[in-house]
């Protein structure tokens, strides 16, 4: 593990109950051997367990959470804390958790820990374990050993079998409200004209709307959403908008996925997505089967990015059915 060296990790505010609940659970001896922290990705779960891990091996907790100056705290501030364990999916495929990985994790956390303190291992993501390294998982789900604890870090909680599950305390970190996001943003020090946007394309995911605006994927969806723009006005064709779009063929179908999701929503009354329904004039007089149906259309080739499908054409395909959902008169 690298360096961090802002370890711990400040708390987010969203987080801050689910954080009480769990150094309770600490000071008064309670800790489950095994949690499972749900959540979609870009609300924070990776540091919920950072903190987490520093309340279970800090030796000079507060109630604010782990010092940050014991011994314990610089060895995971140095990355090099030789009881705090990663497992991830194997390197050759980047999809699964593999059988082996699980087994030299059983090993190792079936040893004392090198330190006073416990033992932990994150599992991330959870959902990326197949049904054998699961099924390995469960062994050690059923008999812990002593001075050792699982964080299993999942977005999908419905890849995991039940009978994993129900051998962990599982947590929900959800997204926040908007009014909350937008105040933590802004300490960041982001740019406060594109916050809204950048949250709702986001999804309502505070960190994955900080990652864009501060790594270029915000660039790439305002460009999507001009072109978008120039569409519905009639400024602008099918065709030459698929050739812009396909210049960031992934970020362009995220967007398509969020103004559909943006349609439904105000079809169905909700009060969602204000930026986006402003700036393309989207209105609720749609048909909500119709949307859903190009939705999945987007999804499945944003699934099929990179098979070999000319991206361009590909877009402009999906372009025709987005303009005829949204009723907006695209010209080819």
């Amino acid at each position: 593990m690298s360096q961090v060296s802002d370890w711990p990790p400040n708390s987010l505010p969203w987080a801050e109950p689910l954080e009480r609940r769990l150094h309770q659970l600490i000071e008064a001896g309670r800790m489950p051997h095994a949690i499972c922290l749900e959540g979609p990705a870009g609300v924070g779960k990776g540091i919920v367990v950072e903190r987490l891990i520093g309340m279970l091996l800090c030796s000079d907790l507060q109630p604010s959470g782990p010092c940050g100056s014991c011994a314990e705290c610089l060895l995971l501030r140095a990355g090099s804390h030789p009881d705090r364990i990663q497992v991830v999916p194997d390197t050759k495929t980047g999809r699964t958790i593999s059988v082996d990985a699980v087994r030299a994790l059983i090993e190792r956390i079936s040893m004392r820990p090198q330190r006073q303190g416990a033992q932990i291992a994150v599992l991330t993501p959870a959902d990326a374990l197949n049904a054998a390294s699961a099924n390995a998982l469960l062994k050690t789900l059923e008999e812990p050993a002593q001075d050792s604890h699982l964080v299993l870090i999942c977005a999908d909680p419905a890849r995991l079998p039940v009978t994993v599950l129900s051998r962990c305390l599982r947590l929900v970190l959800n997204p926040p409200s908007a009014d909350v996001a937008i105040d933590w943003l802004q300490r960041t020090g982001s740019d406060d004209r594109s916050l809204g946007l950048a949250l709702e394309l986001a999804d309502g995911r505070p960190l994955l709307a900080l990652g864009a605006a501060q790594g270029g994927r915000l660039t790439e969806w305002e460009a999507a959403i001009r072109q978008l723009a120039a569409l519905q006005s009639g400024r602008t064709g099918i065709v030459e908008s698929a050739l812009s779009m396909a210049k960031s063929p992934d970020a362009s179908l995220e967007v398509l996925q969020r103004v559909l999701e943006a349609a439904l929503d105000l079809a169905l009354g909700g009060s969602k997505f204000t930026r986006l329904r402003e700036q393309l004039h989207l209105t609720s007089q749609v048909e909500e089967s119709t949307l859903q149906s190009v939705w999945l259309r987007c999804k499945r080739a944003r699934q099929e990015l990179g098979s070999g499908l000319r991206d361009d054409l590909s877009l402009a395909s999906l372009l025709l059915g987005v303009a005829g959902a949204l009723r907006w008169q695209a010209v080819g």
